[in-house]
């Protein structure tokens, strides 16, 4: 009996120190999430700030990933993560909120994400003639299958009904696994071209617009290498037609740029 109640007072002990281990230990930082702008909106360059939207806050503008230059707010958080071409910057898991404003700072638009821990997005800041909207996409992982690659694409053009074809090996144009129709602030699903259809190991887009008298080239991207398990986003901006808004000019020309994702 003596044992017995030794065993229980010895059990009893070990349970309230762990008990007051849990009390003490420090709560454990939430992993990181990643997070990269890509400026498409044409006027004017924004400024940004993460969770505080007062104008102390805001970074300049050469911190976004404009018309495809690599650069991010490192300053906001710290911290670089580079998966692929696209540069990441890491804060931590959880709710966010990202604002927007233009070069006076003065707030344009904003974006609440809740970011999972490992988990990485891409903000794209498009506006239609200073109209702005965030676009979120999240790069997820995907399974490789041997001899292909996958693309998809964003269309940031606001007067754009986008049609896009692939130009084969062989010279011919084909758009199986493309939507016939890619409407602004949308992005396809990835479509996984097999390698041996590239032409001298690169896959190249026409950008189409449909009129009364048929398919009109608007664009074109730049060659998309055909690298067996690669992932590409290719991000097309830029206006069909030239407007002017309160006397700002935008100007005609549809551009694509071609983003790396792994």
């Amino acid at each position: 009996m003596q044992t017995r109640r030794i065993y229980i007072g010895l059990f009893v002990a070990i349970a309230f120190l762990l008990a007051c281990k849990r009390e003490i230990d420090p709560p454990a930082f939430p992993a990181d999430a990643r997070i990269n702008f890509f400026n498409a909106a044409h006027y004017p360059t924004p400024y940004i700030a993460v969770d505080a939207s007062d104008a102390a806050h805001f970074q300049h503008p050469a911190v976004l990933d404009f018309f495809g230059r690599q650069s991010y707010p490192i300053s906001l958080y710290g911290g670089e993560v580079k998966q692929g071409a696209i540069v990441y910057m890491s804060l931590p898991a959880g709710a966010h909120q990202f604002y927007f404003a233009d070069t006076g700072k003065v707030l344009r638009t904003e974006k609440e994400l809740d970011m999972q821990a490992g988990s990485y997005t891409a903000l794209y800041l498009t506006d239609s003639l200073l109209h702005y909207d965030v676009i979120a996409v999240a790069a997820n992982p995907f399974e490789q299958h041997p001899g292909k690659i996958k693309i998809r694409i964003i269309n940031l053009v606001p007067d754009l009904l986008l049609n896009a074809k692939m130009v084969a090996g062989d010279g011919s144009q084909y758009s199986n696994g493309l939507p016939r129709e890619i409407p602004y602030k949308t992005i396809t699903s990835y479509f996984e071209p097999d390698t041996s259809q590239a032409l001298n190991g690169s896959f190249f887009f026409r950008f189409y617009h449909q009129d009364a008298n048929g398919e009109v080239l608007v664009g074109t991207a730049p060659a998309v290498k055909a690298t067996p398990g690669r992932a590409y986003t290719v991000v097309v901006q830029g206006y069909r037609d030239q407007y002017s808004v309160s006397g700002i000019a935008f100007k005609k020309g549809i551009t694509a740029v071609v983003r790396v994702e792994n």
